[in-house]
């Protein structure tokens, strides 16, 4: 699913839609759209994620789309990418547009109940259901 679009207008970045979803998302597509004047240019990308110091290499196809692993919304905070362009010795760099990863709760990890009487009783239940045709309780 493309969740924005990063288009280049000379050397300024501007973002379509400018909010990306929420914490705890994962695998999502954003696309980067070259400038009509730096088509025939190679693009290379980096990303940062939330509080991180170091940045990633983004894997971007021919069409300009790149995934947005889990790392990407890990933490709450500010994601950033930056964006260089080569052609023969030449080489641009476009600089960085942020996205802000907004806070979200229920990261889908935790799939049972937090009382463990209440997920006892629901794994028996299942247990039995599945078992009743073959086994007699």
């Amino acid at each position: 699913m493309l969740v924005s679009t990063i288009k280049q207008f000379g050397l300024k970045l501007c973002a379509d839609p400018e909010q990306i979803p929420f914490r705890f998302s994962e695998n999502l597509q954003m696309q980067f759209v070259k400038d009509s004047n730096y088509e025939e240019w190679n693009v290379s990308g980096f990303y940062k994620t939330p509080g991180a110091d170091k940045s990633k290499l983004l894997e971007i196809n021919e069409e300009g789309i790149f995934e947005l692993k889990a790392d990407c919304f890990n933490k709450r905070g500010t994601l950033s990418f930056s964006f260089s362009l080569q052609k023969d010795e030449k080489q641009v760099h476009l600089g960085i547009i942020e996205f802000e990863v907004r806070e979200s709760f229920g990261d889908g990890s935790e799939i049972l109940p937090e009382d463990p009487q209440t997920w006892i009783a629901v794994v028996s239940n299942v247990a039995k259901d599945a078992i009743k045709e073959d086994v007699e309780l």
